[in-house]
């Protein structure tokens, strides 16, 4: 709870007041464009809960009576995207530009530490297991240093390409194997994921063999409307395509609640972390780009009434393969039996959907 001293309670009054007189002219310097944003009781809640500071604070940067630390200042900036420019602008009058370099407490590269770690894993980890562990560890380390702030809601996806039905079929449609969610807390989801094709931002950064920024939720509706539909929480997505030698092998997608989340040197890291991925996919799960020819994908809520099936299907197919083979199937094998049966039902239903 913040306690709110008399003084304090004069400083709002005073600023408040200051910004109404301001609030027609051009802000001379950063603490007038605040305290004119922050004269709204509102808005003045809401940025000091995105920043975990007291309400109290920031009437007081306005006023000059305190200073904001850089990691503060580059939290102002996330919080108010729509006066993003003309702050930076005034903000690069008081202080050097490196100051507010949003990578300046993060690293803007793969730590070589975390690279070790990965090979250490490529090398010494049972293949059946590399996918999972290493795609795992990727994820949690994207996350320690893309979400600076702790928003919460922010999500991570990979999503595979579905293994072609004869070696001279295309593939059809991509998986997401694994997501995992910062909200606020790590959390992985352990339920039968979806699939994704033509209709999804996955979709386009596999099938171009290119990276993909939505900066707003409007962005995405325009471009994905049917993708976007499901993804009505989130404000902005980064894809970027998994890629060895000019084969794909499927696509890592970050995704903000915070608009415009995705600078520069996030996007520049979100790109090595795609390219390490690599290492978790086998040579076979990589396909040339003239093999890709993706279907459409029917909306979350129809998916999900064929993927609850799944494991009672696995079940099912486990059990008579034991019964007519008189020996214990691979569960792996079984699964992915299952997977492309489901591929190909929810093809059909995407199809009819048109």
């Amino acid at each position: 709870m913040w306690v709110v001293t008399l003084q304090e309670t004069f400083e709002t009054f005073y600023i408040i007041g200051a910004a109404e007189k301001m609030q027609e002219a051009h802000p001379q310097n950063w603490r007038e464009l605040l305290r004119d944003v922050i004269r709204d009781s509102a808005e003045r809640q809401r940025i000091a809960d995105a920043l975990s500071i007291n309400p109290i604070t920031l009437l007081r940067w306005a006023n000059g009576a305190s200073n904001p630390r850089p990691a503060n200042l580059r939290q102002l900036l996330s919080a108010l995207p729509e006066h993003r420019e003309l702050l930076m602008d005034l903000l690069s009058q008081e202080m050097r530009e490196d100051i507010l370099d949003e990578g300046s407490e993060h690293a803007e590269e793969v730590p070589l530490s975390f690279y070790q770690h990965v090979l250490n894993m490529y090398v010494t980890v049972p293949a059946r297991l590399q996918f999972l562990m290493i795609s795992r560890a990727i994820l949690e380390q994207v996350f320690r240093q893309l979400d600076l702030h702790r928003q919460g809601g922010d999500i991570a996806v990979i999503a595979c390409c579905m293994a072609p039905s004869g070696p001279a079929e295309p593939v059809r449609s991509l998986r997401e194997c694994v997501s995992v969610e910062h909200s606020p807390t790590w959390q992985e989801h352990e339920e039968p994921l979806g699939y994704l094709g033509l209709e999804s931002l996955e979709g386009y950064a596999v099938s171009t063999g290119r990276a993909l920024v939505i900066y707003t939720s409007e962005e995405l509706q325009t471009m994905f409307p049917s993708y976007a539909d499901q993804k009505r929480q989130l404000a902005c997505s980064a894809a970027h395509p998994i890629c060895r030698q000019e084969k794909v092998a499927g696509c890592l997608t970050i995704s903000s609640c915070q608009p415009h989340y995705f600078t520069p040197q996030r996007l520049k890291l979100i790109k090595a972390y795609a390219e390490l991925l690599a290492l978790a996919f086998e040579a076979a799960n990589f396909y040339p780009f003239e093999r890709i020819s993706l279907g459409t994908m029917p909306p979350p809520d129809v998916q999900q009434t064929y993927l609850r099936s799944f494991r009672m299907r696995v079940t099912e197919a486990f059990q008579q393969a034991q019964r007519s083979q008189h020996l214990r199937p691979d569960i792996q094998q079984t699964e992915e039996q299952i997977w492309k049966q489901l591929e190909q039902e929810l093809l059909e239903a995407g199809s009819h959907d048109k």
